[in-house]
């Protein structure tokens, strides 16, 4: 009961691309949620400091967690606790390992939050994303509905993981406002407010972090930069991303032999091959279309299992999937 009552704080878009991309993901632990709460204590500490609003570093440098019942009562938090709660746990879990359960908790919650600040807390959290999130990280960094700066986290994640093409993205986010702005693209849709150094700092910090991790110097963008600056230091940037070691950087490269990436591409695929007239369902349906994309050519055996399928629907995905790549 504790559960499902703290569980309806969390403020979620159920009918939304927001809940979509969180459906290509393996199922929620749900031992922990059937299960007595772990660590009563540790919750209940957790609880009382996250209603306090401002919280000290030395009160979160006493939280952190030490050892694995602790961590297992961040992912319970995670599950069921309010946004303020889930704040919190996403600060506790900084530098979160990839392949750590906790991670993918936190992903799960970033692309499904409608509440920016929290969905963003947990996206930036872990150290980088495990292959079986990046087809629900490309799903969200194609949503239209989506803040911007939650897109652009997605988007960085995918860079770090190797998928270089998620670079049209960012590509398109740095040049949010700039004579070079191509609002005609049709990933890049959202609202030209004039206000993007968010996004574009997001996008910056994970675009060094990989450069970062293959010895390369940092890329010199500045988003408070003059607009024509920016649009030249994009073209730099653009023109060393071509020339990157990408298989270095480990976890896109493992996808192929992945297996759960590869159902969680397909289940990405099986929903693209649902296509709908209706406006918010064709969205839906283009946004997955993209994603299959950026995630290429990680995803090449599903496309081909589809191909050779025969179904008609599915065949059709892949095929505007393989297009997408090439435009």
């Amino acid at each position: 009961m504790l559960a499902a009552l703290a569980f309806s704080a969390v403020l979620l878009l159920p009918n939304t691309l927001f809940a979509q991309a969180a459906s290509f993901l393996p199922a929620a632990d749900e031992v922990l949620l059937t299960a007595e709460p772990p660590v009563p204590s540790y919750l209940d500490a957790l609880r009382k400091t996250a209603a306090t609003g401002s919280i000290p570093k030395e009160v979160i440098a006493e939280l952190r967690p030490t050892n694995k019942a602790q961590t297992e009562a961040l992912r319970f938090l995670l599950q069921v606790g309010n946004t303020a709660e889930v704040r919190l746990v996403a600060i506790l879990a900084a530098n979160s390992a990839v392949d750590a359960p906790l991670t993918l908790e936190l992903l799960r919650v970033g692309v499904s939050l409608q509440d920016e600040a929290a969905a963003l807390a947990c996206l930036l959290s872990p150290l980088g994303a495990p292959a079986v999130s990046l087809p629900s990280l490309a799903y969200l960094a194609q949503d239209a509905g989506a803040p911007l700066s939650t897109r652009a986290a997605a988007t960085g994640l995918l860079l770090e993981a190797g998928c270089l093409n998620a670079w049209p993205m960012a590509r398109s986010i740095f040049l949010s406002g700039t004579a070079a702005d191509n609002e005609r693209l049709p990933w890049a849709k959202w609202r030209r407010s004039g206000r993007y150094e968010l996004p574009k700092r997001l996008l910056l910090i994970a675009v060094n972090r990989l450069l970062q991790g293959l010895g390369e110097p940092e890329c010199g963008f500045e988003p408070n930069a003059a607009w024509a600056a920016q649009v030249k230091q994009v073209a730099y940037l653009e023109a060393r991303f071509q020339g990157l070691p990408w298989s270095n950087l480990g976890t896109a490269e493992g996808c192929i032999q992945d297996i759960n990436f590869q159902r969680a591409a397909a289940k990405l695929l099986d929903f693209a091959a649902k296509k709908s007239t209706a406006p918010a369902l064709k969205q839906m349906h283009d946004a997955s279309i993209r994603a299959m994309a950026m995630l290429a050519p990680y995803t090449h055996n599903v496309l081909i299992a589809a191909l050779e399928g025969g179904n008609p629907a599915r065949v059709a995905a892949a095929q505007a999937a393989a297009e997408a790549v090439q435009n």
